[in-house]
C-alpha cells in the first residue's frame, strides 16, 4: 500500500511548478500575443497597415526586378518576445502588402527576397506621402544608401 505525502510535501511540489510554470506561461503568452499583434491580416494594402499597425520603426526603399517596394520595419511589442529580428512588411508602389515576415532574422527565405536588397532609408512620413496618399512615387530619397539593416 501506498503512503499518502505529507501536505507540506505536496505544497512545496506545486510552489516549485508555479515558480517554474508562471514565467514559463508568461513567456508563452508574450509570443503569442507578439505573433498575433504583428500579423497585418486583414489588411492588404499600406493604408489598412497604417490604421491597424503600430507606426514603423523603419522604412527602406529597395529595387527588385526595376520595381520599387518598401520594407516598413514594425515593432516587437510584447515584453518577453525576443525574435532574432523585427515583423516587416513590404509594399509595392501601389501601396499593397506584398509580403511581410513575423522574424526577419530567422526567416531565411524573406532575407535572400527582400532584406539583402541594397536600398535607401527615407522617413516614415515620406512612405506616408508616398503609399498612404497616392503621391508620385519620391525619386531621390532624402538619406543616402545604406549598407546594413538598421538597427
Amino acid at each position: 500500500m501506498h503512503a499518502k505525502r505529507p501536505r507540506s510535501e505536496w505544497r512545496g511540489c506545486l510552489a516549485g511548478a508555479a515558480v517554474v510554470g508562471l514565467p514559463l506561461a508568461f513567456w508563452i503568452g508574450c509570443e503569442v500575443f507578439h505573433r498575433v499583434t504583428s500579423n497585418p491580416e486583414p489588411a492588404t494594402t499600406y493604408r489598412e497597415y497604417r490604421a491597424t499597425l503600430p507606426t514603423p520603426q523603419w522604412v527602406r526603399q529597395v529595387e527588385t526586378n526595376g520595381q520599387t517596394c518598401y520594407l516598413a520595419a514594425g515593432p516587437t511589442r510584447a515584453p518577453l518576445a525576443f525574435p532574432s529580428g523585427p515583423p516587416v512588411y513590404v509594399f509595392d508602389v501601389s501601396g499593397a502588402l506584398v509580403d511581410w515576415s513575423l522574424d526577419e532574422g530567422e526567416d531565411v527565405k524573406f532575407q535572400g527576397t527582400w532584406s539583402k536588397l541594397p536600398g535607401s532609408r527615407i522617413t516614415v512620413e515620406e512612405l506616408d506621402r508616398v503609399l498612404g496618399q497616392g503621391n508620385e512615387l519620391l525619386q531621390e530619397p532624402q538619406h543616402g544608401p545604406i549598407s546594413d539593416e538598421p538597427k
